[in-house]
């Protein structure tokens, strides 16, 4: 029951609730402790609690009510070293010289206590050397060893977010600000709050960089402008998310690259929001902004992978292709308009027509390209480019069949034509030896009647 009782006792000092704890730590090992006993007690818990502050105000309480006490001297000294606080840590080791006790200065282990000291100004003076010199790496070692010792010294973890942020290490830098103590939170807010405020930012994190820098005091110039372009680029990214008119969503993406100029470089936030901008120009069928958005997305190469840009280099030649086509509307297309269309010259055969569209319509079919950079918006663009190569196909179907009808007819009329003129010429050959026959019979009347007269005379 007593061992219970104290775990309990030591949970309730853990979680803060330092005078219930204490009480059932009393009560468990049966003792009634003097008035600096349980102070000291609890300046013990407080440290435990990481309260560092109260707990060097109860453990100097105690030290100026009775020297001999041990835990006192140890809470001061531990509390205020982890607080980065030097001046309190020289004192903590003088009030253990002067006090007349040699089992408490025994058992405070003083030399220990300088050496660790020794060992956290080295540290801090290192840190501070290394960031004048710009050497982040060792920086970063030097405030980590340091910060082992003083876990709260705000100095150390300005050299450490300092240097995080040269490094671009920005995840990291969030979470040591995050874990850091109220009291050096404040202190970097004071000194540097727009390289949280960055970060948190890099991270979009919007809402928390704005928090950042309004709870910063007395913010300077380039805070309160990094500030309002925050503030205006959170503005157009709701509008981004939730408006659905196509004019308002490509303004915002426009006026947030503008705001985005203003703030500090950096390419995956601008790759995003290009992004962002051609699925929007896609979503309502405008070519020309989303190749426009394109264009300016693989200028940002070195940020982009090689398979990344060979997929975005495909997708501008698609989108090239699909507003190339979509410039001959049917109404005004021509054959050859047409054949340029399936890149092929006017005499081009029929069979290549219908072998060129097979392999235009295999290459820009939906599913196929459904996946890759900019997500399954493109389907709707590939279904878009393969309904006009459809229509320009059917076209070309049609004027072939035309073509086709019209040399059918072609050679009917000429193989009738030709029959035609056939009958007349027998008509007419029929009609001359008609008449040859009539002149013939003619003829043979008027030899007869001379034979005829020849006789007479004679007679």
């Amino acid at each position: 029951m007593a061992h219970k009782m104290f775990r309990e006792g030591r949970q309730l000092c853990l979680e803060g609730d330092i005078i219930r704890g204490l009480k059932m730590i009393q009560e468990s090992v049966r003792i009634k402790p003097k008035e600096i006993t349980f102070l000291a007690n609890k300046a013990f818990w407080l440290q435990e609690s990481k309260e560092y502050v109260k707990a060097v105000e109860v453990a100097t309480k105690v030290l100026k009510m009775g020297s001999k006490n041990v835990m006192s001297h140890c809470v001061t000294f531990d509390s205020s070293l982890r607080l980065g606080d030097i001046e309190g840590c020289e004192m903590a080791l003088r009030r253990m010289d002067r006090c007349r006790h040699k089992v408490t200065k025994r058992l405070c282990n003083i030399r220990e206590k300088r050496i660790a000291l020794a060992r956290y100004l080295t540290a801090r003076k290192n840190a501070q050397e290394h960031l004048e010199f710009q050497d982040a790496v060792k920086t970063i070692q030097e405030c980590e060893k340091g910060l082992r010792l003083a876990p709260l010294d705000p100095d150390l973890l300005y050299c450490k977010l300092w240097a995080l942020f040269e490094q671009q290490r920005y995840a990291d830098l969030v979470d040591a600000y995050r874990s850091a103590h109220p009291k050096s939170r404040a202190k970097i807010l004071e000194t540097a709050p727009e390289i949280v405020a960055k970060c948190f930012y890099f991270l979009e994190s919007i809402p928390e960089a704005i928090q950042v820098l309004e709870s910063a005091p007395g913010r300077n110039l380039p805070s309160s402008k990094l500030l309002q372009n925050l503030k205006v680029l959170l503005q157009y990214q709701e509008v981004l998310e939730t408006d659905t008119k196509f004019l308002d969503k490509i303004e915002a993406v426009h006026r947030t690259l503008e705001v985005w100029t203003e703030l500090p470089k950096h390419a995956p936030l601008k790759k995003k929001l290009l992004i962002t901008g051609i699925n929007t120009a896609l979503e309502f069928g405008k070519c020309s902004p989303a190749l426009k958005f394109i264009e300016q997305l693989l200028l940002l190469q070195p940020h982009l992978s090689s398979n990344e840009d060979q997929a975005w280099r495909a997708k501008l030649s698609d989108l090239s292709e699909l507003k190339r086509i979509t410039s001959y509307r049917t109404a005004n297309i021509t054959p050859k308009r047409a054949f340029d269309i399936f890149q092929l010259p006017p005499q081009a055969s029929w069979e290549e027509v219908q072998s060129q569209r097979k392999l235009l319509l295999k290459k820009y079919h939906p599913d196929k390209n459904e996946a890759g950079p900019g997500g399954t918006v493109w389907r709707s663009c590939y279904k878009s480019l393969t309904q006009e190569l459809n229509n320009c196909f059917r076209y070309l179907q049609r004027n072939h069949d035309f073509q086709a009808q019209k040399k059918q007819l072609g050679k009917m009329k000429r193989k009738s034509e030709t029959e035609l003129s056939f009958q007349e010429e027998v008509d007419r050959l029929a009609r001359e030896a008609k008449k040859m026959c009539q002149s013939e019979e003619k003829r043979r009347e008027r030899m007869a009647k001379k034979d005829e007269r020849k006789v007479r005379r004679k007679l």
